[in-house]
């Protein structure tokens, strides 16, 4: 069966090495990052100082710490790459939105 390849007009894809869980990870904290700020969180740039402090210890999943959005007044991971380690954006995105969405429906007492 032949492999589905990127798009070649396909602007700043996304490529790790799937045999390396960091390049794996980095590809996907960068990804949502993008995805979260462009939904109009903006990004707390104090807590991503102190995170690098939690980072030396521990980083306990933090990927990014955000202000509350301003409001307008009107899967596995590998799952996510083709077999050449290129990020499929469009589902990736579709799984972060859908957190986000979920995220913002639970009560603020849990946060």
């Amino acid at each position: 069966m032949q492999e589905k390849k990127p798009e070649k007009g396909a602007k700043n894809a996304k490529k790790a090495n799937l045999l390396d869980h960091h390049s794996i990870k980095h590809i996907l904290d960068e990804s949502v990052s993008e995805i979260v700020t462009s939904r109009g969180y903006v990004e707390d740039v104090r807590m991503s100082n102190i995170r690098l402090l939690i980072i030396y210890t521990k980083e306990k999943n933090a990927i990014l710490f955000t202000y509350p959005p301003v409001l307008s007044s009107t899967t596995t991971k590998k799952g996510r790459f083709t077999k050449d380690g290129v990020l499929v954006e469009g589902l990736f995105w579709r799984d972060v939105e859908t957190l986000i969405d979920e995220y913002i429906k639970e009560p603020k007492k849990g946060k």
